[in-house]
């Protein structure tokens, strides 16, 4: 198969090195993704279980793979989520689960935790970026985050109950949109693409979707639904990077 690109989009390194791939999946080492966040990234559902084949990077692994079927290569995703992590609490740990792994994309997904606290989350998320920048030849993606609870369901216990009716404070007075403009306003600087969870999440409830329904423990962990919605928006971005990219057989002669 012969391969050419065309136009510009927001993914060089990743796409080129998809193409590259796809061109000879001899060619180079693996192509390989990391995903940087908290427990939502990690996998975690209801009661402490991981379902890691739910999880929104998961699911964009297996699109990516389907997407190239046939053309010999597989793709990498590792794992870097860790439960009740912040962008704060990721900084001492980025050297060893992301930067030693020198990534072709770097997917990084916070938000979850920092609704009680986001003051700081936009020069941690910044510096988490720079250092990404500057060690590594990576692609970045932030991701806004996913709806929390909006009402406390009866079958939560005392103390699971009492977390949603934090959480649903924070989804109701804006505290979350907030949250999500941040990443917004951080990837407009850096010059970054977004995958919209936010948005996504926003017209489900405007359509009349009872959106803490889609989350496994009732409070802020999506299900399968809600991993699938995330991987949606990641996929968006992606596969719109790759088809700027102009993979497709060349035509004879060019």
């Amino acid at each position: 198969m012969q391969l050419k690109t065309t136009g510009r989009n927001p993914l060089p390194r990743f796409t080129a090195r998809v193409l590259e791939k796809a061109a000879d999946y001899k060619s180079g080492p693996p192509l390989l993704i990391v995903a940087l966040g908290d427990s939502i990234t990690m996998g975690a559902t209801a009661n402490d279980f991981l379902i890691p084949q739910f999880v929104y990077h998961n699911r964009l692994k297996a699109r990516l793979e389907q997407r190239f079927d046939g053309l010999g290569f597989p793709v990498s995703v590792i794992n870097a989520g860790i439960g009740c992590d912040t962008a704060a609490t990721a900084l001492p740990r980025l050297a060893d689960n992301v930067i030693r792994y020198q990534p072709d994309l770097a997917i990084v997904a916070f938000g979850a935790n920092e609704l009680g606290d986001p003051g700081a989350f936009a020069e941690n998320l910044k510096e988490i970026i720079r250092r990404i920048k500057t060690q590594t030849r990576a692609d970045i993606v932030l991701m806004t985050p996913n709806f929390v609870a909006s009402r406390v369901d009866k079958s939560l216990n005392a103390e699971d109950a009492a977390f949603a009716e934090l959480l649903t404070g924070y989804q109701r007075d804006g505290t979350l949109e907030r949250v999500a403009q941040i990443v917004r306003d951080t990837a407009k600087r850096e010059k970054l693409p977004v995958a919209e969870v936010t948005e996504r999440w926003r017209a489900l409830e405007k359509a009349g979707t009872d959106t803490t329904a889609m989350l496994s423990n009732l409070t802020n962990h999506p299900n399968a639904l809600g991993h699938a919605l995330m991987a949606d928006a990641l996929g968006e971005v992606v596969l719109k990077a790759i088809d700027a990219a102009g993979l497709r057989p060349a035509k004879a002669g060019k």
